[in-house]
């Protein structure tokens, strides 16, 4: 078994500036698997979706975290949709600690609603794009309920920054 963490939960829930903090924090190597898929295919996450479909991507992902598992002392930031499939939460569980960041639904709403708006990416992520974005957030993380709680830790993010939340994760998995 390897050393990596594993940073899962929904988007917004802060897993790349959380997991950018405590890889430096703990001096490891970060890794976002979201910009690595984009690296590999050549193209976004939204395109991705749109023109091979989400089944499509899903396989790409699994294949990446595979991959990317065989490697230790890393930090990784897992798409939203990872711990959904049981595959992943087995190399996940074999090679590291598993995280799943948590915040309430109007936290996350406000977070997705202003990073889109911060960095022109209004669409840049597809499972959420709705006519009514709180209750598709609210939505699918009632189906993800049961695989973000498989974490080996959960981690509240709710007014805490990333540097905070880098710190409490160090804390618990005692890194």
């Amino acid at each position: 078994m390897n050393n990596n963490v594993y940073i899962t939960g929904f988007s917004g829930s802060g897993k790349s500036t959380s997991g950018k903090e405590l890889a430096q924090l703990l001096e490891r190597d970060f890794v976002d698997m979201d910009s690595e898929i984009e690296k590999l295919q050549n193209e976004s996450i939204p395109s991705i979706f749109t023109n091979h479909g989400e089944p499509f991507f899903r396989s790409i992902e699994t294949g990446l975290l595979d991959s990317i598992s065989r490697k230790t002392d890393q930090i990784v930031s897992t798409g939203g949709g990872v711990p959904t499939i049981p595959e992943n939460v087995k190399i996940m569980r074999c090679t590291g600690k598993i995280v799943c960041l948590i915040a309430s639904v109007e936290t996350l709403s406000q977070r997705i609603s202003h990073h889109s708006a911060t960095d022109g990416e209004k669409a840049d992520r597809p499972m959420i794009v709705s006519d009514n974005q709180t209750e598709r957030i609210r939505d699918l993380l009632e189906i993800r309920r049961e695989s973000y709680e498989q974490a080996d830790v959960l981690v509240d993010t709710e007014n805490k920054s990333p540097r905070m939340i880098a710190n409490e994760i160090s804390k618990v998995l005692e890194l």
